[in-house]
Formats: C-alpha cells, structure tokens, sequence
C-alpha cells in the first residue's frame, strides 16, 4: 500500500528542494550558502527514513525495483547531459571521455550539467542497505547500532582515511544513519516532540539554529565536509525541529494556501527539480539571458517558473517515469 502524504513534509522537502536551487545558481554569499549544506540534503535522507516501510519482498527484488525508481532516472538524465555537454554551449564541455567516466565513478564532483544527480546513487544504496539491515537483522536495536556505526565511518570515510568511494557512497553511509533517525521518530511517534506549539519558543529556537548553523565549519554532504559530529546531528535535528513548526504554520494561513499549494508541489515532485533544474538554470543564463549581466535572485525566480511549469506537464505524463514515478 502507497504511503500516505504528510503536507508538512512535502513542505518541508519543498523549502529544502527550494535550496538546492539557489545553491545551485550560487549566490555569492558565505553565510547563506553555509546554512543551507547545514541541513538541506540530510533533511531528505531523514524524511525519507520517516516514510520508509519494510516490504514483503526479498532484497533482490527490491534492488531491482529501486534501480528502475532511481538508477534509471539517474542513467538517463546523466547520459542525455553528457550529450548537451558535447554538442551545446550550455554545459561547461569537460570532455566526452571525462563525463562518462564520472558518471560511473566519482560522480560527486564534475558531473556535466547536472552535478545533483550524485544523490540518485547515494539515495540508492543508503536505502538499499538500510533495507537489508532492516531485513536481517532480528532486533531493532542492533539496527539501530549498526546504522549508527555505518554513520560514523561514512562521516570520516574522507576526511580521516582519505577514502573516496564510487557513486558517492560516502554520503550513502552517512544516509544511512538518517534514514535510522527519520524511521525511529516514526515508529516512536516522536513527531509531536519536533512540533513547537509556543511561537516565542519557536523564536528563540530560530536564532539558536540560525546561529548554530551559520558558525558551524562548512557542511557539504557530497563531498564529504563535516564538522564534529555530534554538532552535525544536532544542528540537523534543530533544523528539522524548525521547518516542520514553521510549515504547520504557513499551512494553517488560508491566504497562503496558493503558495502552501506550490511548495508541496516541490516537494511531491522534488525528482523533477533536482534532476531538471541545473540543466534549466544554464538554459536561462546562456539562452535566455545571453551575455547580460542579471542578478541571481531574477535568474532563480525565471528559473522556478520554468521548472514548476514542466513539473505540471510532467507530474501527469507519460514520461514520469524517467522520474521515478
């Protein structure tokens, strides 16, 4: 049986999807751009570990239903971008030998056009192992100690070892644990506890992770960058804490249920924006902006408006399958 929607973490995934994007147009400014890798893409894994539901099938056919959900998107979407890459102006032409090599090893770094389509890979092996485990393992407990302990060497795989892995399963085991804390708060019923009822608590809870998140050593989970751990955990469960109180919120405000509408529309279809929207922001500096000098915030709103446009024709189409769907 389908999962049923929660429209606060579409929400919630919509804001962070929303992110992405203007991390990705990279507006020049340090603090900004420190908040949102604070958060943003481990935010994903943790939704994602909430919604999780162990199914009655063996793990071979649930790799092969998820290569089919997220592989073949990710083959797709990374070979149709190489070809733009060669035979276009819009993407940055590293060379057709380079781009196919990084698309079947170190796919977190110079990725033609669409350098988000890393979290495909490392969405599929973090959700592939955590099945496994959940699959095997008899007590929960030891779930929850061995995807800990999968955390903690994916934190410092890079950093301490030097260890790079393939199809950024780095990040994947670091995933891993997420996916643990957004499943143990669902089975918990811990939900209510990040749901701040008091307005100037919720203020205050605010500044804190505004603070926490903005001084914290720069996080970056595709590449590997993280400060101490247990900040890292900290700062990503008070950021969640945050965004879920606040979309409960903004959802609550009938005039804003428009707006509500389209950043759950963002956050139901986030496949569709993570996979289209670098290749729509290079269309739009090179095709539609062409040799002008434009701020960021006007090439973000283009931008959004183009992509939730092709995120309605597609949603409902027969192509959404090379989404996912």
């Amino acid at each position: 049986m389908k999962e049923k929607r929660i429209d606060y973490l579409d929400m919630v995934r919509g804001i962070c999807i929303l992110y992405m994007i203007a991390g990705h147009i990279g507006f020049q400014n340090q603090y900004f751009s420190r908040y949102i890798h604070a958060f943003h893409m481990p935010l994903f894994f943790i939704i994602a570990g909430f919604f999780y539901k162990q199914k009655d099938i063996s793990i071979s056919q649930f790799f092969i239903k998820n290569i089919k959900k997220v592989l073949l998107p990710y083959f797709f979407w990374a070979i149709l971008f190489v070809i733009f890459d060669k035979y276009t102006s819009i993407g940055p032409n590293y060379g057709l030998k380079n781009n196919l090599h990084t698309i079947f090893t170190y796919n977190n770094q110079d990725m033609p056009i669409a350098g988000a389509l890393w979290f495909l890979t490392s969405y599929f092996f973090s959700i592939s192992i955590f099945y496994t485990l959940n699959k095997v393992l008899k007590k929960e407990y030891w779930l929850g100690i061995i995807s800990f302990l999968i955390f903690i060497i994916g934190i410092h795989l890079k950093n301490t070892f030097n260890i790079e892995l393939f199809w950024s399963l780095n990040p994947a085991l670091v995933g891993v644990g997420l996916i643990y804390i957004g499943f143990f708060i669902k089975k918990r019923n811990l939900m209510p506890f990040f749901y701040i009822k008091n307005n100037l608590i919720l203020l205050f809870t605010i500044v804190i992770h505004l603070i926490s998140n903005i001084l914290t050593n720069d996080v970056n989970m595709r590449l590997g960058d993280y400060p101490l751990m247990i900040l890292f955990i900290i700062n990503v469960l008070l950021s969640f804490m945050v965004y879920i109180s606040i979309s409960i919120r903004v959802m609550n405000i009938q005039i804003c249920r428009i707006f509500n509408n389209w950043i759950m529309l963002n956050g139901k279809e986030s496949m569709i924006l993570l996979c289209l929207n670098e290749f729509i922001i290079a269309f739009v500096r090179k095709i539609i902006f062409h040799n002008y000098s434009i701020a960021n915030i006007l090439i973000f709103i283009v931008s959004i408006i183009i992509l939730t446009f092709l995120t309605i024709i597609i949603k409902n189409s027969k192509v959404k399958f090379l989404f996912g769907k």
